[in-house]
């Protein structure tokens, strides 16, 4: 029997994606260059859906800034602040998973035989 498995992001707010899978000290501070790098390498390509609309308009992440959001407002491309964004579901996790991400997929799949 073959077995294969497929990881997907999880649909939650891009502030928990970050704080879960970045871990910034504290996320009321600016990030550091090397957190903020982490994040654009973990977003890129992402989509992500407003919260705060009824029929929310999709968006898939190309970058990450460090610059306030309202020094940003009226430039192109569009910068939306990570609070009012949501992963959207059933996006599939392409990248390569991490150690402690492994093991989980594995259990999961000796679970579901």
């Amino acid at each position: 029997m073959y077995v294969s498995a497929r990881s997907f992001y999880e649909p939650i707010l891009v502030t928990e994606f970050v704080a879960k899978h970045v871990k910034p000290q504290d996320v009321s501070k600016p990030m550091s260059d090397e957190e903020l790098i982490k994040v654009k390498k973990a977003l890129k390509g992402v989509k992500v859906q407003l919260t705060h609309r009824e029929f929310a308009k999709r968006y898939k992440i190309a970058g990450v800034t460090s610059q306030p959001t309202n020094q940003l407002i009226g430039t192109k491309p569009i910068y939306l602040p990570m609070e009012v964004c949501k992963i959207v579901e059933g996006q599939r996790y392409t990248k390569k998973l991490n150690e402690s991400q492994r093991p989980n997929v594995r259990e999961e799949n000796i679970e579901a035989v």
